[in-house]
């Protein structure tokens, strides 16, 4: 197998229509040509096999006959200041994409490169294992501009081809890039499509070709500096303000031979005592808070969770079909606390503020109430209740919440047996 004959593409498709850790069902993104997940697997076998057919013939320009569609654009608002991008290509194009990015991984990691996102955790406790070093350490943090929009595409193609990924990933690569369009909400006509700069953000191989080429921002650093990166957020560790300022002139020139450059708005240096704002977590010498804005974006999360159930459940005509949404928005709430969807519940436990956690249970327990007020049902007790606060604790500890066999008689029963379960005292 090539990774892009049919039964190639029909393994990356499964592992797409998973939902990372919790393995659910995932509905995937609409691109410009309207088409759902749900249509496009009417005829999978069908589509797929017609998609490998098309990259494996090859073009008069010696290149696969595939061809990619204009990409439809969004604006989302960012958890600080302003809109960052984000790019949904049609469904067929999202299955070739990942095909892509996966060959780029797998052979840039027998090279000893790793261009898939890893979890921070690691990299963090690393920045905190160096912070003892340190009796009063200043931190320069910083991160790239415009990152995506400017890393130069046509260079990291070279990069990408010079590492030996295959010939189909490199035609492939070849035509996506030369075709790279974007297009708005509501803008149907072709004409009215425009130019891509850089790497269109929000698509795995943009990813990994984005960290392709922050890899040598890590190369050039080597040991010069005690440095952190994640992505483009940026930390060095320093021994006094007039270092850091050095640290930031070599990166500042650093990165303008890369055709990248640093954000002046997000660049600060100050002492770990004042505390440090990175990668959602604020950093003291000897302790860690959640930022405040991770804290209220993870609870929009369950308001969505909350608001979608409201409308399902005005929409119900008998008590079934009620007691289902009612289950289901139980479920949901449950799956986000114990980190069975993006929610990465791991990342928070490195905080050591069990206040923040309580604060967090009461918004969440209000809206609990509220919905079954809404729903005319009577609401959960408090020791129902599903809680961060002991969820995390119970990661700390090292134990696992485990799903109850019978979690589809009803949410009191799920939380008072899932959620409840108490850790180890002492942890």
């Amino acid at each position: 197998m090539n990774g892009y004959d049919p039964e190639s593409l029909a393994e990356v498709w499964r592992n797409m229509r998973k939902t990372s850790p919790s393995g659910h069902p995932k509905n995937l993104p609409i691109g410009v040509d309207g088409m759902r997940v749900e249509n496009f697997e009417r005829n999978l076998t069908k589509q797929i096999h017609e998609i490998s057919r098309r990259i494996s013939r090859h073009a008069e320009d010696g290149l696969p006959s595939y061809d990619f569609a204009a990409l439809l654009c969004f604006e989302q608002l960012k958890s600080s200041v302003g809109f960052r991008k984000i790019h949904v290509p049609r469904l067929r194009d999202q299955l070739v994409l990942r095909a892509m990015h996966g060959d780029l991984v797998h052979t840039a990691e027998k090279q000893g490169l790793r261009l898939s996102q890893p979890s921070p955790i690691p990299l963090v406790k690393a920045f905190r294992n160096a912070l003892v070093k340190f009796s009063d350490p200043w931190i320069l943090r910083t991160d790239v501009h415009s990152f995506f929009d400017s890393v130069p595409r046509d260079k990291v193609m070279v990069d990408a081809t010079n590492l030996g990924i295959s010939g189909t990933t490199r035609g492939l690569l070849t035509k996506w890039s030369a075709s790279l369009r974007a297009r708005m909400p509501g803008k149907l006509q072709a004409m009215k499509d425009v130019q891509v700069a850089g790497l269109p953000q929000g698509l795995s191989l943009s990813s990994s070709l984005a960290e392709l080429w922050a890899n040598k921002i890590d190369r050039a650093v080597d040991d010069r500096f005690h440095y952190f990166r994640y992505v483009d957020d940026i930390v060095v560790i320093c021994e006094s303000r007039s270092s850091a300022k050095a640290a930031l002139g070599w990166l500042g020139s650093t990165l303008s031979d890369l055709d990248l450059s640093l954000s002046q708005a997000k660049t600060e240096i100050s002492s770990i005592h004042r505390g440090v704002s990175w990668l959602g977590l604020i950093h003291f010498k000897e302790n860690i808070h959640v930022d405040r804005q991770r804290l209220e974006r993870w609870l929009r999360r369950f308001e969505t969770i909350r608001r979608r159930a409201a409308e399902n459940f005005r929409a119900c005509l008998d008590d079934g079909a009620r007691e289902s949404v009612l289950n289901q928005f139980h479920r949901e709430i449950r799956d986000e606390i114990n980190g069975r969807t993006s929610s990465r519940p791991a990342w928070y436990t490195l905080s050591e503020d069990a206040g923040e956690w309580k604060e967090m249970d009461r918004a969440i327990h209000a809206m609990i109430r509220s919905f079954h007020r809404q729903a005319g049902v009577q609401p959960p007790s408090s020791r129902q209740l599903p809680s961060i606060h002991r969820a995390l604790l119970a990661r700390k500890s090292r134990k696992k919440l485990s799903v109850p066999s019978n979690a589809d008689q009803g949410p009191c029963a799920i939380f008072s047996q899932v959620e409840n379960q108490q850790p180890n005292k002492g942890t």
